[in-house]
């Protein structure tokens, strides 16, 4: 249980600022999970048509949510 939430915010705000964004690494975590989803039958192909979907993931797999 987190008892001081203000340390936690700090310390990914610091994190956020000093670790670069590693874009290849995102991609690798994002097509593994979605390759777990598909396995699993919960991934839907049509979902990631919709375009702002897209902009959506390109905005997390880029840190920039």
């Amino acid at each position: 249980m987190i008892k001081n939430i203000e340390t936690v915010k700090k310390f990914q705000d610091d994190l956020i600022k000093h670790v670069p964004v590693n874009i290849m690494e995102n991609f690798i975590i994002f097509e593994t999970l979605k390759n777990q989803a598909i396995s699993m039958n919960k991934w839907v192909t049509n979902d990631i048509e919709d375009f702002d979907w897209k902009i959506k993931l390109a905005r997390a797999l880029n840190g920039k949510t």
